[in-house]
């Protein structure tokens, strides 16, 4: 026997053991393989559907968040807007509202002015009366008794003129 050449009872029974073998794979070890290879393809492509579904999920969240954003700018903005006519309606009123007391307060000033005014008058007419009185009582003294002296009258003029001079107002 040689080593390159083999006998044919060594292919005979290397033939017969190959086939022994290949129908206990056959029977029991191929049909275990494959049926884990297809387990775990049908797994890979389970998972692949679910990252799919995953990725749509995503994408629809994404375009979701997008326009919740935009809504939430929106509002933002409406809100701003608002808050800003709210702000001037504030200070409108409130320079209507000062304008008001400021003309309140000018009109209370002029009538007390008024009030003070008419009451100098009140009061200058009564001094003026009573030095009236005044003159006229020292012309009808002087005039009972002594006659019409005319440098008496004016001498009598002018001391009530220093005398009302002399008086505080």
């Amino acid at each position: 026997m040689s080593l390159l050449t083999p006998d044919i009872g060594l292919l005979f029974w290397m033939a017969v053991i190959f086939a022994i073998v290949l129908g206990a794979l056959g029977k029991w070890a191929f049909p275990f393989i494959t049926s884990s290879l297809r387990r775990r393809n049908e797994r890979i492509e389970e998972s692949l559907r679910h990252a799919e579904e995953v990725d749509r999920r995503l994408e629809a969240l994404a375009v979701e968040s997008e326009e919740v954003m935009r809504a939430a700018r929106r509002d933002q903005s409406q809100i701003l807007y608002e808050a800003n006519r709210a702000a001037e309606e504030i200070v409108r009123e409130a320079r209507e509202k000062a304008a008001a007391e400021g003309a309140r307060e000018l009109e209370d000033a002029r009538a007390q002015i008024r009030a003070e005014k008419e009451r100098v008058i009140k009061e200058i007419r009564s001094e003026v009366a009573a030095l009236s009185v005044t003159v006229a009582e020292k012309i009808l003294r002087s005039e009972l008794d002594k006659g019409m002296d005319r440098p008496f009258v004016e001498r009598m003029i002018a001391e009530a003129e220093a005398s009302e001079k002399e008086r505080p107002v």
